[in-house]
């Protein structure tokens, strides 16, 4: 008997295997930023090391945070980042200030020999907001703060608190 309970076990958990798990929800986006880059023609003879970027513990995730009302957050049920939304930030800060050529060189490790400067990025807010009316066009609110310290001394020669909100257009940002 025991046997016999075994054997349709495991031909139950075999078939279930074979059931089809297509889900009938609207397949998931991924959203990436497309900053406009500035390119400079006056080359700094520098290295900036990104450091990790630090995002407030409810923004780091795929998931795009959407608040609808002053004190609710949730995440949009088909959208999500590449990666981890600090992840991401790191890889695209990095990215964007190499492209630029503001420095010789801009990497997420500091280099020897050579001036290094540390920009340090701490991310608050990071999201979609709706007024009330989920309908309506959201706006993106993005509150960051932002340093960039000489590495060879600790000094800290620039510090700023950066807050920007921009009314989204189809899916833009």
């Amino acid at each position: 008997m025991m046997r016999l309970m075994v054997i349709l076990l495991l031909a139950w958990l075999l078939s279930a295997c074979s059931l089809s798990l297509e889900s009938k929800e609207p397949k998931s986006s991924i959203y990436y930023l497309e900053p406009e880059v500035s390119t400079y023609s006056d080359t700094q003879d520098a290295h900036i090391f990104v450091q990790s970027v630090v995002v407030a513990p409810g923004l780091d995730s795929k998931r795009i945070a959407l608040r609808v009302r002053p004190n609710r957050q949730n995440y949009y049920a088909v959208g999500n980042w590449p990666e981890l939304l600090s992840e991401y930030l790191n890889f695209q800060i990095t990215k964007d200030l190499s492209f630029s050529r503001i420095t010789n060189s801009v990497a997420v490790i500091s280099r020897p020999n050579i001036r290094n400067y540390k920009l340090q990025i701490r991310v608050l807010d990071f999201q979609s907001e709706y007024d009330g009316n989920t309908d309506s066009i959201p706006d993106i609110v993005i509150r960051l703060e932002a340093a960039l310290v000489r590495s060879h001394d600790q000094e800290v020669l620039v510090h700023q608190w950066y807050e920007q909100r921009s009314r989204v257009d189809e899916n833009r940002m």
